[in-house]
């Protein structure tokens, strides 16, 4: 496929179904805590309202008073929550499909298992690293603290957690460089890997750059619609329904701009490995 034509936007479909599996999936995992919450607050004049007044308190005494409820919802989230994010491979497998212009994949289980594999390596690397460059800063910034000042010292344990956020971005390039590989090659794992790390050495401004400015459009929609959210969150009627929209549109949004950057990528990919044919 030439690399002209690798655009989200002609495969609406593909994006509405991730969009589709996230929703979905946010409505499974926050549904026992709605449900409690509501039943907790039936008998109220104003339903939930108290859990939105400023200052929180409110929300601080349900939760405390609510503790069965919430190592429920903990343990509902322990289960479910790794379950659907690795059902979130199907959709992007979808999606991927429809980008690289291929009909079908020679091994559709295999191609799936490699993503599945990718997200959950992807996913432990970067835990690992945030915790611990976190500790490292915590760790710096005490060692230095009597010798270069507080806040010196500070700034330095900043600047290691900074380093360990950097780390997680150029994971998370690699692991969409490398999945658009497995679906538009079908290689092996480490063969996927090495034609991801290829794109990212090559092209690294192009593709940090498209990643950058759709992640931080994808940012923006979720602080407006939290903003806008705490506005109209605690209220009743048509209210509800502008929150719900609200977060869901939010979703949308940023749901858009994820298949746009994975356009990108499989633009990037194609530009360093043309594909055959």
């Amino acid at each position: 496929m030439s690399t002209l034509v690798v655009r989200a936007r002609r495969h609406p479909r593909a994006v509405i179904a991730m969009w589709l599996w996230f929703a979905l999936s946010g409505l499974v995992l926050a549904w026992p805590a709605a449900v409690a919450v509501g039943a907790d607050f039936r008998a109220n004049p104003g339903s939930d309202a108290p859990l939105f007044r400023p200052g929180s308190l409110d929300l601080l005494d349900y939760l405390w008073r609510a503790q069965g409820v919430a190592n429920a919802e903990l343990g509902h989230l322990a289960i479910l929550l790794p379950l659907t994010l690795l059902g979130a491979v199907l959709p992007l497998a979808v999606l991927l499909v429809a980008l690289s212009g291929r009909r079908r994949l020679k091994s559709a289980p295999r191609a799936i298992g490699a993503l599945a594999l990718f997200e959950l390596l992807a996913v432990a690397v970067q835990a690992m690293t945030l915790v611990g460059t976190a500790m490292l800063g915590g760790v710096t910034s005490s060692a230095l603290a009597s010798s270069i000042g507080q806040a010196n010292a500070a700034f330095a344990g900043v600047a290691v957690f900074a380093l360990g956020v950097v780390v997680v971005i150029i994971v998370s390039l690699l692991r969409d460089l490398a999945s658009a590989a497995m679906i538009a090659y079908e290689p092996g794992l480490f063969a996927a890997w090495r034609m991801g790390a290829r794109a990212l050495t090559v092209r690294p401004f192009a593709v940090v750059g498209a990643w950058l400015w759709r992640s931080v459009l994808g940012l923006a929609a979720v602080l407006a619609a939290g903003v806008l959210a705490s506005r109209i969150g605690g209220k009743a009627g048509l209210f509800l329904i502008a929150l719900a929209l609200t977060h869901q549109a939010a979703l949308a949004w940023k749901v858009s701009w994820r298949a746009s950057w994975l356009a990108a990528a499989m633009r990037s990919l194609f530009l360093v490995e043309p594909p055959k044919g």
